[in-house]
């Protein structure tokens, strides 16, 4: 994570997670698709969120947004959950 924010990346698409708008945010499981891991976490710049890029058919592509940037303003999302991860995580 330290490397993306020195190289000044705003949006981080990883491994790509399609799912139905308004489901759940990626857990712990899904982490792995960025590029992270648990221990990450506290590396990831304190405004970091997941957010929803609109898709056709009611789905959409979850990113991590890694700084605020005028272009991802108007996406729903959800801030990063900071808590390592519990049995069965990553």
């Amino acid at each position: 994570p330290a490397s993306l924010r020195e190289r000044g990346v705003h949006l981080v698409v990883g491994h790509p997670l399609v799912r139905p708008a308004g489901s759940p945010p990626p857990g712990s499981a899904q982490w792995i698709g960025f590029g992270l891991l648990p221990g990450d976490l506290a590396d990831l710049p304190a405004g970091a969120r997941f957010v929803e890029i609109p898709l056709a058919g009611g789905r959409v592509l979850t990113a991590l947004a890694l700084a605020p940037h005028p272009a991802l303003a108007g996406l729903a999302g959800a801030p990063v959950p900071r808590a390592a991860a519990g049995p069965g995580g990553v």
